[in-house]
């Protein structure tokens, strides 16, 4: 068994892989957890936006967590969609900008990364871990889904970043 140890851009842990399932790799595993956690949310400068991101998405889930929420139809906060939308803000590299978290009238929470009319990501996250992108880069459009375990998948963080080149 081999664990892997990633690090993001600016050399601060990103994600801590491993397939093993003895005693040890799952604490080594929880282990790592709350040391991202301390460094992430515990730090005023590194922590504080993940902070109010996710105090945010509390809110949000408590307005609209029953159905009609806007007074239109629409469906309640879909609890699969909030889970990975907490998942996501907690695992974001510290080099990518945390968005605003917005909800669908379908109960999805969605987030978007804009930079101009020609650099916009967006990414939805529905159900059961899977991630709905879309976005343009200049005369480019791009969408597809990835699936979204443990980690965000390589492609979402690539497009994330090209907002921003």
């Amino acid at each position: 068994m081999t664990d892997t140890y990633y690090q993001s851009d600016m050399d601060i842990p990103n994600s801590y892989v491993s397939k093993g399932i003895s005693d040890d790799a799952i604490k080594i595993s929880e282990l790592f957890r709350k040391f991202r956690e301390k460094i992430f949310l515990d730090n005023i400068t590194l922590g504080e936006p993940r902070k109010e991101a996710l105090g945010a998405l509390e809110n949000i889930y408590k307005e609209c967590s029953i159905n009609n929420w806007d007074g239109y139809g629409s469906v309640s906060i879909n609890i699969h969609s909030y889970n990975n939308a907490r998942k996501l803000i907690e695992t974001l590299p510290i080099s990518i900008p945390i968005p605003e978290a917005t909800i669908d009238p379908d109960g999805n929470i969605a987030f978007e990364w804009y930079r101009s009319q020609s650099k916009i990501f967006t990414l939805c996250l529905e159900g059961y871990n899977k991630i709905i992108f879309a976005g343009i880069f200049g005369n480019k459009r791009i969408h597809g889904t990835e699936d979204f375990d443990r980690d965000i998948p390589d492609l979402i963080l690539y497009n994330i970043k090209r907002v921003y080149k």
